[in-house]
């Protein structure tokens, strides 16, 4: 997971210029080349479209063509994809510009209340709750991306699935130890386009403020029960791979106390009941991460510097990311590249073979430095991370 800051999000809207509304089956039905497509001028006409295809989702476009590729399945969302799974350490370069930015074709619909309807309670428990526990994440996916109130609840609250306890699908999918489930759920989550299925009139900053409010809520809401959050639950039940997903988002509370005044740390591995060596020290870690190692460079990219390591729950003063300044002698460093994220353990290790490689490859990694002094440092990092996997 990069933590870079791509540019802000630009969505425009002009009601001078007649709308054209696309309807794009489910993914896996898009229609055929030659096949009719599903595009109206009429906004009625393409919600009863919409509703007599299941798995349908229609978008207002300014071009008849962009609704039309729109119908087809060519602009439809990475998110039912699922392309992007729990991500491992790479190294990033900071000249790419990874950030999300939609287009004039990319117009959002100016209905302020959308049409979905909460799911009936058996729904719930029994399609989406199923799933999480199953670890489903065809079925999972299709349900959330049909619906966005499978998710969302009144008061941009999470939806509950099972009464009682109130548990919402972190609390499941954590207990269950569904890894992907929980990454599935925060990237979704984080979608500017899903939310906009729930307020798609909403702008760009308010839409923002939606995304965290509600991502800070599954992450940190506690059960009724013993008033865990779904941290809790992964440290208790010894779901490493869960922890490293929650522990590395920087929403998470990483020490809340629960009913006894416990926090996930305390509860580690509690109810698990077959402990494989080195569990218990692999959730502490990933409770300490994620950390990464920054590399700097001056403003005439010479003499690279690996900084130290840094993380998200540092402060700002602390932060290694840039440095210097005030004479020739002492210039400022900016970030250019960073590798992570990784383990506190882990990311030390990396940060020493980074600065110092081994003796058998500092021949290979001296005339890699020499031959391409701007990018030679990211290039033996990669080569040190590709090694590492």
């Amino acid at each position: 997971m990069a933590g870079v800051d791509g540019p802000k999000t630009v969505v425009r809207a002009s009601s001078e210029q007649p709308l054209y509304y696309g309807v794009c089956p489910a993914y896996e039905d898009a229609p055929a080349k030659n096949e009719r497509v599903h595009v109206y001028e009429d906004k009625k006409e393409a919600l009863q479209a919409a509703k007599m295809i299941k798995g349908s989702r229609f978008k207002a476009f300014s071009s008849r063509e962009d609704a039309e590729k729109f119908a087809r399945g060519v602009y439809y969302f990475s998110s039912p994809n699922r392309t992007s799974r729990l991500s491992p350490m790479k190294i990033v370069s900071l000249s790419s510009n990874d950030g999300l930015c939609l287009s004039e074709s990319e117009t959002v619909n100016k209905e302020r209340a959308n049409s979905y309807k909460n799911p009936r309670t058996q729904d719930l428990t029994f399609n989406l709750r199923k799933a999480v526990e199953l670890g489903d994440e065809d079925t999972f996916s299709k349900l959330i991306w049909s619906n966005p109130r499978y998710l969302i609840g009144s008061g941009d609250n999470p939806t509950i699935v099972q009464e009682g306890c109130r548990y919402n699908v972190m609390h499941v999918a954590a207990r269950e130890d569904r890894a992907s489930i929980c990454q599935m759920t925060l990237e979704t989550l984080e979608n500017p386009e899903f939310m906009l299925l729930m307020y798609p009139d909403d702008a760009p900053d308010m839409l923002q403020k939606r995304i965290c409010y509600i991502l800070d809520l599954y992450l940190n809401t506690p059960d009724k029960g013993g008033n865990d959050t779904p941290l809790h639950f992964a440290c208790k039940f010894g779901n490493a791979d869960v922890v490293n997903v929650l522990a590395s988002h920087p929403l998470t509370v990483k020490c809340p106390r629960n009913k006894y005044g416990k926090t996930p740390e305390d509860v580690i591995c509690e109810r698990r009941k077959n402990k494989s060596v080195g569990l218990e020290e692999q959730i502490r870690e990933y409770l300490k991460g994620p950390y990464y190692v920054p590399l700097l460079r001056a403003e005439d990219m010479s003499s690279p510097v690996i900084g130290e390591l840094w993380s998200p729950d540092q402060t700002a003063e602390a932060s290694h990311f840039s440095h210097g300044g005030g004479s020739p002698r002492d210039p400022v460093l900016t970030l250019r590249a960073f590798a992570g994220p990784i383990s506190p353990a882990k990311a030390e290790d990396f940060r020493r073979l980074w600065k110092t490689p081994p003796r058998e490859k500092a021949d290979f990694f001296h005339n890699v430095r020499k031959s391409d002094p701007e990018r030679g440092m990211e290039r033996t990092g990669r080569y040190l991370k590709v090694s590492q996997e």
